[in-house]
């Protein structure tokens, strides 16, 4: 097991070797009645042990209902959440609050045990002024220790930064199935977004979309090069109770959660992009898609906690590969090093503020009209704001929080 020390050096290290000036770690070990916090910074390490049996009841109540209240629909014209959000801030973040600010902390990597931790919305903690994420971005790790490796690969990585037109990205989805009811519309947005976020990209990008988009092709086109960002624009389902019989949606089959990994663990990916439905688990007992990802080797993966609303995908996407663009064109050529977590964050803060919304049949983005088709206007709805966590803090990002290219790139 490595030492305290250990990890508080490695946190020096991605520090130096990154876009980040100080990341800190938090432990949140919820179980046996108890909360267990542990504060990892470069400096030193907190460890706070709180909470009696009453207490913990209306922690784990209080999770529950914030989830209940934000990961529905029925519930984003009210603001009944805050009282939850606010009471777990209190709990778990205030705690923290002055060594945080002590230590100059910018980025939160946070470390989940138990059910109830693991289904935590962290980005929605709420101070009573802003949320959590308006404050740090914010990456789930597995455990404290992989920032050592994290550290490593980000050092090794800067003595060959790599050229940005060497990264290649495949986009993937449809809007359309094999077996759907030919009365049935298409669902515009997934095709709609792999258009928009090409656009992004300028060149190195494969669109696989429709009949494409089976897995007999997308093992063809990994066999034939090496793609680092994959993005996949479907639907997806998680079984939490079940985990085999969870799947993703290609056009013509349901991808196993076995045929998932499989295909990852033969390919080298840095950056996983799931634009789909509930793909992180939120249990602490079982891995979703994107902890299993993560697992087989890729670095980061960019998923959502429950069912993503379609217009919030289509426009939060978008804006994430765009800013992961113009934090490259700022660092000239490469992605190396580049603050993937602080890229979501932003589209999360544009979201929060108003930037982010439908309003006289546009879509706007970073304050700027998008023109859309009517049956794209017809699916999604006119003057929809997104400001409600339900459209954006089910984003969640696992596994490193700065782009990670690979040993062999």
């Amino acid at each position: 097991m490595e030492s305290e020390a250990e990890i508080r050096n490695a946190l020096q290290g991605l520090d130096a070797a990154s876009q980040l000036s100080s990341p800190a770690i938090v432990c949140i070990e919820i179980q046996n009645g108890k909360l267990n916090l542990v504060l990892f910074t470069k400096q030193e390490t907190v460890k706070l042990n709180t909470f009696s049996a009453r207490k913990f009841e209306d922690l784990s109540n209080s999770i529950e209902a914030l989830n209940e209240q934000i990961a529905d629909v029925y519930y984003i014209h009210d603001s009944n959440y805050l009282e939850f959000s606010q009471n777990l801030y209190n709990w778990i973040i205030k705690p923290l609050e002055a060594k945080l600010t002590e230590s100059r902390v910018d980025m939160l990597l946070f470390s989940l045990h138990g059910f109830e931790a693991s289904s935590l919305p962290l980005a929605a903690l709420h101070d009573g002024e802003k949320f959590l994420i308006q404050e740090y971005p914010i990456s789930r790790i597995e455990r404290p220790h992989d920032v050592i490796q994290m550290s490593q690969e980000v050092r090794t990585s800067q003595g060959s930064l790599e050229d940005i037109n060497s990264v290649n990205v495949l986009l993937m989805g449809t809007s359309t199935w094999k077996d759907s009811n030919p009365e049935d519309n298409p669902e515009l947005t997934f095709s709609t977004q792999i258009d928009w976020i090409s656009a992004q990209w300028f060149r190195n990008y494969l669109p696989l979309r429709e009949q494409e988009f089976s897995l007999d092709r997308i093992k063809e086109v990994l066999s034939q090069q090496p793609f680092e960002i994959l993005h996949l624009a479907t639907h997806a389902s998680f079984d939490i109770s079940k985990p085999q019989d969870s799947f993703i949606d290609l056009w013509d089959s349901q991808m196993s959660i076995d045929e998932f990994t499989n295909l990852l663990r033969e390919n080298t990916v840095n950056l996983l992009v799931l634009s789909a439905c509930q793909t992180t688990s939120g249990s602490g007992d079982q891995l979703g898609f994107a902890e299993l990802a993560n697992q087989v080797g890729v670095k980061t993966v960019l998923a959502s906690q429950w069912q993503a609303n379609q217009l919030a995908a289509l426009a939060m996407m978008t804006e994430f590969h765009g800013n992961l663009m113009e934090q490259r064109i700022q660092r000239r050529v490469s992605l190396t090093g580049v603050n993937i977590a602080r890229a979501l964050r932003e589209v999360q803060i544009d979201a929060i503020e108003g930037r982010i919304a439908m309003e006289n049949r546009q879509i706007i983005l970073d304050g700027q009209p998008r023109e859309i088709s009517e049956e794209l206007v017809e699916q999604i709805g006119d003057g929809l704001p997104l400001n409600h966590p339900y459209f954006w803090a089910t984003f969640t990002l696992v596994g490193s929080p700065v782009y990670i290219p690979s040993s062999e790139g």
